[in-house]
């Protein structure tokens, strides 16, 4: 089959790449598509997959936003056009290549992990062939969407895709000067301009961070902390306040690498506290809702911990600092029982293949 994967975001891109390892041993002939947007196509380098570059970040507005996603669509019906005689194209809840794949007549199979991002689906799900989510996303919040049988639920969590196929590499604690006997906090903060988080951050690049690292500082110096940026300007402001007290990669790293053999990690989304979880690591998100499959895996006994409030998560640091090895587990008894996306997927495209 000619398959088509279309990366959005970062996690996209891992996923992506995952994807692209099984489906081409499986003889398909992949075509990736990918939008520049903070270390989206830099990943795919990364793992050496050939993309074509389409579209770009919108911006803060909503219709800096909305323009960029209409640009995009118009870029990719050219991509798509060129390539000719697609027979699937597979994406995460992208609105631009629903809305193209479905004006070309392409079968097209979603994936998604989200509940916050109820626009979003309201905009791709409609349109595609396959829906494929985790069991942790509740269906009755997505039949009124998509028919039942097209709603494909897998039981475990997208992460999982790319820690099962790419084994963390210690080299990368070497090229950020991190070492493996001192304590490793990985921040990653907020997204702090994306839609769904407007009405809690006020459009401000940044929460409490600064306070949590300050604190950090002082009780436990010997610390090394390690910080994800997510905008230029969180960057910026942290540069200006800590300098080289902390570390902030000047060049991309895939931060699984480095996750896998850190102490704790405290993040404003979700996808790396799943990555944490799944190393073991005692993994905390400050999202304010709380997330599905970050629940899921809380649930599984994994170490998961949800917490909102700024004193609680600087309480909280300092305990898990205090004792790092009572709080991190070996997880592999759990992991082992779960599902993977692609363990849906690959079924999928058999019977898209049969009917074709």
């Amino acid at each position: 089959m000619k398959v088509l994967l279309d990366a959005g975001v970062p996690k996209d891109s891992l996923m992506v790449a995952a994807f692209h390892v099984k489906l081409r041993k499986l003889g398909h002939q992949i075509f990736v598509t990918a939008r520049e947007y903070e270390s989206t196509t830099t990943l795919l380098e990364y793992f050496d997959i050939e993309y074509i570059s389409v579209g770009r970040y919108g911006g803060k507005t909503l219709k800096g936003k909305l323009m960029a996603d209409l640009e995009r669509a118009i870029k990719l019906t050219e991509v798509f056009s060129e390539i000719g005689d697609l027979d699937v194209v597979i994406h995460f809840a992208n609105p631009a290549t629903a809305r193209v794949s479905f004006g070309l007549g392409i079968p097209q199979i979603i994936l998604e992990d989200t509940p916050h991002a109820q626009i979003v689906h309201r905009l791709t799900f409609p349109l595609a062939t396959y829906v494929i989510t985790p069991k942790c996303l509740p269906r009755e919040l997505l039949q009124h969407m998509i028919a039942p049988d097209r709603l494909i639920q897998y039981d475990g969590v997208d992460p999982l895709e790319w820690v099962s196929t790419f084994p963390p590499d210690s080299l990368f604690l070497n090229k950020l000067n991190l070492e493996i006997s001192r304590p490793i906090v990985i921040l990653r903060p907020a997204e702090t301009y994306a839609y769904y988080y407007l009405d809690y951050s006020r459009g401000e690049p940044l929460l409490f961070e600064t306070r949590l690292i300050e604190t950090i500082l002082k009780f436990y110096p010997d610390t090394q902390i390690l910080v994800f940026p997510r905008y230029s300007d969180q960057r910026e402001i942290l540069a200006r306040k800590f300098g080289d007290k902390i570390k902030m990669p000047r060049r991309f790293i895939p931060a699984y690498n480095v996750v896998a053999f850190s102490t704790l990690l405290i993040t404003g989304g979700g996808t790396m506290v799943e990555e944490g979880a799944l190393y073991g690591v005692p993994s905390i998100y400050f999202f304010p809702k709380k997330l599905g499959y970050a629940e899921y895996l809380r649930e599984k006994g994994l170490p998961v911990f949800h917490i909102v409030e700024p004193q609680r998560i600087i309480e909280f640091v300092l305990r898990v600092l205090k004792d790092p090895d009572n709080y991190r587990i070996d997880p592999q008894p759990i992991i082992k029982k779960m599902e993977k996306p692609s363990d849906k997927l690959i079924p999928l495209l058999e019977k898209l293949q049969e009917n074709s």
